[in-house]
């Protein structure tokens, strides 16, 4: 049975571009990227896309890298194990999932943002009306606290210790 050139661009088996690229992890052991049907590694060698420098992004963070990794932002890079010591720009992405349970079939609403600050998790997102700013720091409301006693800090005098939060009482028992 002869399929349609339609079909056949729909197809699961429809090879991705890049088919043939060697791995630069495996270096000549690897003929060639072959892809999983449903997985996002190499059929020959089991390696990654990223491994076999198929995405356009893995160059640019390697520029970008080379362009910060003598500089202040030098933090923003990371030496990538078995390379060549070679330093590239660490990715910062964060993805937001949230399932939305309908009777036995939970579907989940997936959100992708490109950059997030470091460090910030999922329930420490700070919307804009919803921190506290304080001594060149950003704080959550909710995190806006004494660190000895907990009592929350907004709108009241407070001591800030080496970035740690203390209310006026505890400051002063710590001085003593």
């Amino acid at each position: 049975m002869e399929l349609g050139p339609a079909v056949q661009k729909m197809s699961v088996s429809q090879p991705p571009s890049g088919r043939g690229v060697p791995c630069l992890r495996c270096r000549g052991t690897c003929a060639g990227f072959e892809p999983h049907s449903w997985r996002k590694i190499c059929k020959s060698c089991k390696c990654s896309q990223e491994d076999h420098s198929l995405s356009s992004d893995l160059e640019d963070d390697r520029k970008i890298g080379r362009l910060l990794s003598d500089s202040k932002y030098a933090t923003l890079t990371a030496r990538v194990k078995g390379g060549d010591g070679v330093r590239i720009y660490k990715r910062n992405r964060m993805i937001i999932t949230n399932p939305i349970v309908s009777r036995k079939d939970p579907t989940f609403d997936t959100i992708t943002y490109e950059w997030a600050p470091p460090g910030l998790t999922q329930k420490l997102i700070i919307f804009s009306e919803d921190y506290q700013q304080a001594e060149g720091l950003a704080w959550h409301k909710k995190h806006f606290a004494c660190q000895e006693c907990e009592t929350l800090l907004t709108g009241k005098p407070f001591a800030l210790d080496n970035t740690s939060l203390l209310c006026t009482t505890c400051s002063k028992s710590k001085r003593l």
